[in-house]
């Protein structure tokens, strides 16, 4: 229900607007805070979004990147602006004070946000090329697209049941403290 009223500890909530069609799969976001809108177009669309412990990112449809080049916006945490100028993004995942996103000219990986905790922009593996990625709380895990091996980076994660290595990867979600995928 739209007008119900929802309520956090962090003094601010997000509303998501989603609208599907057979076409083409759009995302409608808008922002509620105490906060004036940091949205000055609610009607821009979106074709991914990804949501960190105090953030959200949105990826704009390829028709709407302006001459500024910025292809995702993010509000919350420390994290409130336009973000990745000079390449079109795929996709965008996020963790806990940080997203990334895969260009689509040539697979590489970019990441912005808070580091802090994870590295994650400090240890980017710039040259490699991924079929997919997703963040965890405070590292990355990725398939690469060559040879469809596992690649993770960021805080350091302790190996359960022995690190996959080798193994290929139809899938991969990260979780808080770990990562899990579809073996193929």
């Amino acid at each position: 229900n739209l007008n119900s009223n929802p309520r956090t500890n962090y003094g601010h909530f997000w509303l998501l607007i989603l609208t599907l069609s057979l076409e083409l799969c759009l995302v409608y976001i808008a922002c509620l805070s105490p906060n004036p809108n940091p949205n000055p177009n609610p009607s821009i669309e979106y074709t991914d979004v990804s949501a960190g412990d105090n953030h959200l990112c949105a990826l704009k449809s390829s028709s709407l990147i302006g001459e500024e080049g910025e292809a995702v916006d993010c509000w919350g945490y420390n994290m409130t602006g336009s973000y990745v100028k000079g390449g079109l993004l795929e996709s965008i995942t996020s963790g806990s004070s940080f997203s990334c996103g895969i260009f689509v000219s040539n697979k590489t990986v970019t990441c912005w946000g808070d580091e802090t905790a994870s590295g994650v922009i400090t240890k980017l593996p710039k040259e490699v090329r991924f079929k997919s990625i997703s963040a965890g709380g405070y590292h990355v895990c990725g398939i690469i697209e060559q040879n469809g091996e596992t690649l993770c980076w960021g805080r350091a994660l302790k190996d359960q049941n022995g690190f996959p290595g080798h193994s290929r990867f139809e899938t991969i979600v990260g979780g808080k403290f770990h990562a899990c995928g579809l073996l193929s």
